[in-house]
């Protein structure tokens, strides 16, 4: 059984792409963990820094060179693959790296951190197993601070680890990728989300690899949609010049990510509206691409970052109901992780479990056949040549391995870490799912899943024996669920939903691209893994980088403090009980909206950029929403829709494209 429409889908994993995007998986890695672990500006240069556009003129000159050497439009979808996972979501959308080597790699790194400083030193040693790290603080301590004059790697006792955390981020990933598969064809062929993110890249590769007389039509400046990119891309390479400036001259502002600027407003609002959270993050190409949006996204960002940023926040202030001080507005989460209501956790909790929810709902009758074909072999669907029956076969595989690797790291609490492991995997699928359908219709500040899954992990651990406080179980449950939570990483289901988008603009066949992300994740992340191993012991140690160092910093921070009882992560006033209501309610909440606005299609508010309005990641939405919207207004009143369509989109592209080229310099 096939399901899906009569369009031609090309195949792009042929031999030669295998090669070369090997060699790109592997010597990128190289150049990108360079500039993330021994540069000062490791969070601008968080991932590789080589724009598709470069890559596109590369395959340009060589196709001229010789027509046999010009790759095809579902070739170079393939070849982006390694760039995509080594530079991070934002080479989708402009080319630059964001986060790309941060997270999936050095798992084990943080227990290395942690054992070799305090306070986590003395309040964790001996609660590691030696497959998770070495007992030996001797063997832990070359990877902190390098070899000494005369030692040698003690590959023996390492060996465990590395394999062990490996395996444990290729089976989160391909629960991911066949999350993100299965999902593919309602979210994106039936509703056709638009996942904005991937406009840029995926319409230049379309017209690069449109071949007219041995010349990419992208040449062609007789074109008009040409013409209209390259003058976008002019423009956004003008503009995308001011982070290169940064690099030379540091008092012009930037953010931590390439184009990204911090406006904080608060200064001159807080004395007429104290507690209005009106800080801003103007992301440069997020406000070009949500001009793509529909005005129900635009407006509900909008709408609900003024609601309760803005009057809630001032209401509860003049009120007396939250302790205030001069200042606290620049504090994103502040007001949200505070009682009275609790509105970032609301979100996080239980509005994105309700996206999830619908989502499935909306999907079930394309996966009650999917999941029919596990028990029926007369059912297989089959999605651009890949049965969906396989696809949920490895899923399952991989879902059973971290089971296992969940159950044997329990120790005399294997039972409950059994038990415990199925609430955490039913939340992060349910997250992931949730997150999908946000990138799609909104954007990718989306909330992070360790702090919804947390509670659902701690609290039903106490009820099967686990104790409570700092004692070895505890401290591994919060260690793997934390390791298991990677925001906005590529490896995500939400983030592989903006690639397999681009396959479609493109007309590439998934079931290639499927293949290829699997094989080169397990690649990767195992070479990474002893690479940086080999690395750490012969310059320095862990101690002597910059960017793992200060992940592993924050990391270990973070797995002592998911767990309701800190202070310094969850809120005041907060327990089990009200985590559970939130997630009941706002579910149920968000439910409801997607029912008004099935029954009412006039209705504004769309839950997906709803939550991340709510999160605080809101100085991302109100402010690029808003531009958006009063751009998207002007064009259409000039042109209509179809100067969005026929000119905006090749504008938009090139802006973005331009935007990111430059980053190589820095890089």
């Amino acid at each position: 059984m096939s399901e899906g429409s009569e369009v031609t889908y090309e195949k792009g994993l042929t031999p030669r792409i295998m090669v070369i995007s090997l060699i790109v998986l592997l010597g990128g890695y190289v150049l990108a963990k360079f500039n993330w672990d021994f540069s000062t500006r490791q969070w601008t240069y968080c991932g590789l820094w080589i724009s598709y556009f470069w890559v596109g003129l590369l395959i340009e000159a060589l196709g001229r060179i010789n027509p046999r050497w010009r790759l095809t439009a579902a070739e170079t979808m393939i070849l982006w693959i390694p760039f995509w996972l080594l530079t991070g979501v934002s080479f989708w959308e402009k080319g630059a790296a964001n986060e790309g080597v941060v997270e999936p790699y050095g798992t084990w790194s943080t227990l290395v951190y942690a054992l070799m400083n305090e306070p986590y030193a003395s309040a964790w040693k001996d609660f590691f197993p030696s497959f998770w790290v070495p007992s030996d603080l001797n063997i832990v301590r070359i990877m902190w601070s390098g070899l000494m004059p005369g030692e040698t790697v003690p590959w023996g006792p390492w060996i465990a680890p590395l394999i062990y955390w490996s395996l444990f981020r290729i089976c989160l990933v391909t629960v991911c990728l066949c999350t993100l598969y299965i999902l593919r064809r309602p979210l994106i062929e039936v509703e056709r989300l638009p996942f904005v993110p991937s406009v840029p890249f995926a319409y230049f590769t379309r017209q690069l690899c449109t071949v007219e007389d041995n010349k990419s039509r992208l040449f062609n400046f007789r074109d008009a949609w040409s013409k209209v990119f390259w003058i976008g891309f002019f423009v956004g390479a003008i503009i995308g010049l001011q982070p290169i400036l940064t690099e030379v001259i540091p008092i012009i502002p930037m953010a931590a990510f390439w184009g990204e600027y911090e406006i904080d407003f608060s200064v001159w609002t807080s004395a007429i509206l104290p507690g209005a959270q009106t800080d801003a993050v103007l992301h440069t190409t997020q406000t070009a691409l949500w001009i793509l949006l529909p005005y129900d996204t635009l407006i509900t960002a909008i709408i609900t970052w003024f609601v309760l940023e803005v009057l809630y926040n001032v209401v509860i202030v003049r009120m007396g109901l939250v302790p205030y001080s001069p200042g606290v507005e620049s504090d994103w989460g502040y007001f949200g992780y505070r009682p009275p209501f609790h509105y970032c956790w609301f979100a996080f909790t239980g509005v994105t479990i309700g996206i999830a929810i619908w989502t499935l709902y909306a999907a079930r009758d394309h996966l009650r056949r999917a999941f029919r074909s596990i028990v029926s072999r007369e059912v297989d669907v089959r999605d651009q040549g890949l049965s969906l029956r396989t696809v949920l076969i490895i899923g399952i595989v991989a879902t059973i391995i971290l089971w296992l690797q969940w159950i044997v790291s329990g120790d005399s609490y294997s039972a409950a870490f059994a038990v415990i492991f199925w609430l955490f995997f039913i939340f992060f699928v349910l997250h992931q799912i949730g997150c999908l359908r946000m990138v799609g219709e909104a954007w990718y500040h989306m909330p992070e899943n360790d702090e919804l899954l947390w509670p659902y992990v701690y609290y039903p651990g106490l009820a099967l024996g686990i104790p409570e406080g700092n004692n070895p179980a505890m401290v591994r449950a919060m260690t793997l669920t934390t390791m298991s939570s990677f925001r906005f990483l590529p490896y995500n289901a939400y983030m592989m939903g903006c690639y397999f988008r681009g396959l479609e603009i493109t007309r590439t066949r998934a079931r290639d691209a499927f293949i290829w992300i699997l094989v080169s994740v397990i690649i990767v992340t195992l070479f990474g893994s002893f690479y940086d191993a080999y690395i750490y012991a012969h310059t320095g140690g862990l101690s002597s980088t910059t960017g793992d160092h200060e992940f592993a910093d924050s990391t270990a921070w973070s797995i002592s403090a998911r767990n309701l009882l800190s202070s310094e992560m969850f809120p005041v006033a907060y327990d089990f009980g009200v985590h559970v209501l939130y997630t009941v309610v706002g579910a149920a909440f968000t439910i409801g909206l997607y029912v008004l606005r099935m029954r009412f299609p006039w209705f504004p508010i769309n839950p997906a950029s709803m939550v991340m309005a709510m999160y605080w990641t809101f100085p991302w939405m109100w402010f690029n929403g808003l531009l958006a919207l009063a751009i998207k207004v002007i064009l259409t009143k000039v042109g209509g829709a179809r100067l969005i369509e026929e000119r905006a989109i090749p504008a938009i592209a090139g802006f973005c494209t331009g935007f990111g080229c430059f980053e190589i310099i820095g890089g």
